[in-house]
């Protein structure tokens, strides 16, 4: 009994100290916070869109922060997506794009553009843009365009 009990603790210290499934760990983290930022950014789309093209069409400014939806950033949240930080931070950026898409008349497109900053980095620019921060003069700034 002593000898399958000592085999035991070693085998649970080796497992424990072992890079490997400490990575694993870690990997599981990332993979988490990844899901609950793009379910959030999906829920938030969603809402974005109705609340956008409902706004078009009753003739009414644009004004996306003035919902309740977008202020509490959490409708559809579950434990089981990872923390609820991310998920707000993924619904308020798909909320407002969203948003913006159905008050143009865009076709609703949910999926996460590659130039949006994921959760605890920064956007990477697409081909031909400029690095963050570089800007060229007398540009109007993307809202304007909408």
């Amino acid at each position: 009994m002593k000898i399958l009990l000592a085999t035991a603790i070693t085998l649970s210290l080796g497992l424990a100290l072992n890079p490997v499934v400490t990575a694993q760990k870690q990997s599981h983290d990332g993979i988490q916070l990844r899901i609950a930022y793009k379910h959030g950014y999906r829920a938030g789309y969603a809402d974005g869109y109705e609340a956008g093209k409902n706004d078009f069409a009753d003739r009414m400014g644009r004004d996306y922060q003035r919902y309740a939806l977008y202020q509490e950033a959490d409708r559809g949240y579950k434990s089981s997506f990872g923390p609820l930080v991310d998920f707000k931070e993924g619904y308020s950026l798909g909320f407002e794009v969203g948003y913006f898409d159905g008050y143009v008349g865009r076709n609703s497109d949910s999926r996460i553009p590659p130039n949006v900053a994921r959760p605890g980095g920064k956007s990477a620019p697409l081909a031909g843009q400029r690095p963050e921060g570089e800007r060229r003069l007398n540009r109007p700034s993307p809202k304007a365009l909408y």
